[in-house]
């Protein structure tokens, strides 16, 4: 029976939670919420003997939890980290992943938005592209004008991460899984017409492959109402066993 461990307060800690309490194949070792303090989460993380009893810990909470606990976590439990914009900074992802190989755990990228990213994994791509369409209502922060459609960001993938944190998970890991975060285009747009929000991805290879995704879906928040679910899906993959960075 797999130990799971959940970091995180809001909607998406919790379906998890509720989740693997109701699993016959899982068993929920400990969940530790967050507090926002002076602008930066905190968390009172497992003790040492419940991360010795927890294969997998779900990070559902804030990018700085996975930067000061993700090393700790990894030494003994794989660790699904849900706030992505925590490795986009090369050292933190380098170092995490190094742990991760050495101790034969795993840090896991869970797919999220996406649509089959284990299809861009085998190729060699030249060139990829990542837009996301958001009511203003869906975007955090919310823009100045929420009256008109407009381009919030239009660069690579690295600069937008600090701007919209808990809007980038997936532009994170597709650039992670393509060309990189400085090659890597993002493109996030605010349009008050939309009524569900649409992600598109393209990416082109050099031997003229090409590969265009387009997924729309209601939101809630901002995430898509098929977030919990696909994490869910995420984290039952996750019982693969391959150490270092992987994608899930």
């Amino acid at each position: 029976m797999a130990g799971i461990g959940v970091i995180g307060g809001g909607g998406i800690a919790t379906s998890i939670a509720s989740y693997v309490l109701q699993a016959a194949s899982h068993q929920l070792t400990f969940v530790q919420g967050r507090s926002l303090g002076a602008g930066i989460a905190t968390t009172t993380l497992a003790t040492e003997d419940e991360l010795r009893e927890t294969d997998l810990v779900v990070e559902a909470a804030h990018p700085d939890v996975v930067k000061e606990h993700g090393a700790r976590i990894l030494r003994t439990s794989d660790l699904m980290v849900l706030s992505c914009g925590a490795v986009v900074d090369d050292d933190v992802r380098n170092a995490l992943a190094e742990t991760a190989t050495k101790h034969g755990t795993r840090l896991i990228l869970p797919h999220g938005a996406l649509v089959g990213v284990e299809s861009y994994l085998p190729q060699q791509w030249e060139s990829a592209t990542i837009e996301f369409v958001k009511s203003p209502s869906s975007l955090e922060p919310a823009p100045k004008h929420t009256d008109r459609r407009m381009v919030l960001y239009d660069g690579p993938v690295r600069g937008i991460a600090a701007l919209y944190p808990r809007n980038v998970n997936a532009m994170v890991t597709y650039a992670l899984a393509t060309v990189g975060l400085d090659h890597c285009r993002a493109r996030l747009v605010s349009d008050p017409d939309a009524t569900v929000g649409r992600l598109e991805t393209s990416a082109a290879g050099a031997d003229g492959s090409r590969l265009h995704v387009i997924k729309e879906q209601p939101m809630k928040g901002v995430s898509g109402t098929e977030m919990a679910a696909s994490v869910l899906g995420s984290l039952q993959q996750a019982m693969e066993q391959r150490p270092g960075l992987v994608f899930g």
